[in-house]
């Protein structure tokens, strides 16, 4: 039990760290906003490339978010219901509903890792004047589905544990 506890404690710190790294996206993309702005009604130079970038910035960071949301129990339920549950009804309820999650999770990880090679391999790049790689961004599919999944694994074994137990331990 130490042993899942540990690796359960590593993918908690992990998600943890990581949500934390990736929210300072949204200060870059900010700065960019900005920058445009600026340039746009200061200097009547607008860019070719701030708008798409920005809005690849924040798929970004909505794929790479997910895992984070997930640790701090933030996703949306269906309170009126969940709610009224004891601990271990929830847990109950949140290992039965597990196996959509771990199928939606998959298909994030595999089709959206499909989707990058795909991109990668024709070195796909946008159709404006600023032709920005897109690879790099749908990468950020399968990392956050990753992680997501590592975290939904992690909960899986607490909630697994806790509809077993009547209480929580790891």
């Amino acid at each position: 039990m130490r042993k899942v506890s540990s690796i359960l404690h590593f993918i908690d710190s992990l998600n943890d760290w990581l949500g934390k790294v990736f929210s300072f996206i949204i200060v870059v993309m900010i700065s960019i906003m900005m920058y445009e702005v600026i340039i746009r009604y200061v200097f009547n130079n607008p860019t070719k490339w701030a708008s798409e970038v920005t809005g690849y910035i924040f798929g970004a960071h909505f794929m790479l978010g997910g895992a984070f949301v997930l640790l701090y129990q933030a996703h949306i339920n269906m309170d009126a219901l969940y709610s009224r549950f004891s601990l271990r009804g929830k847990a109950i309820l949140d290992v039965v509903t597990f196996p959509l999650f771990l199928f939606l999770a998959m298909v994030l990880v595999w089709n959206g890792w499909e989707f990058f090679a795909h991109s990668l391999g024709l070195r796909e790049h946008s159709v404006t004047m600023a032709e920005i790689p897109y690879y790099p961004f749908k990468l950020m599919i399968p990392l956050g589905g990753f992680l997501l999944l590592l975290q939904g694994l992690a909960k899986f074994t607490r909630d697994l544990t806790t509809a077993i137990r009547g209480k929580q331990i790891l």
